[in-house]
């Protein structure tokens, strides 16, 4: 659903999905122009393990110039409108493209 919102440049930069950080890591979502990851963590990423595992993730994408920004999967499903948003507050204005969801979830332009 999140995909559905990013890709084909519907924020005014282009974001791949799966992208891998060679030798350890993939990301969720990644911008290579804004230098910027997005992860959207599910339940499983409360475990210890993985809350380990997802920080030294997060360092190590960091170490190479991203920064990362992380969502529970269950705040993207209650305020994608509000994540959208932040996301795009590190798009530039002049790459901006304004959007707004209706209330089925479906994007509309202005």
């Amino acid at each position: 659903m999140f995909w559905a919102h990013i890709r084909n440049k519907r924020l005014g930069v282009e974001f791949f999905h799966q992208v891998i950080f060679y030798p350890f890591y993939i990301a969720d979502f990644a911008c290579p122009d804004l230098r910027l990851v997005v992860e959207i963590d599910e339940p499983h990423h409360d475990h210890l393990d993985n809350k380990i595992y997802d920080d030294a993730r997060t360092r190590y994408i960091n170490s190479v110039g991203y920064q990362v920004l992380r969502f529970t999967e269950l705040s993207l499903m209650e305020n994608m409108q509000s994540i959208l948003a932040q996301i795009e507050q590190y798009v530039p204005p002049k790459k901006r493209v304004s959007i707004n969801l209706n209330r089925t979830g479906l994007r509309w332009y202005k």
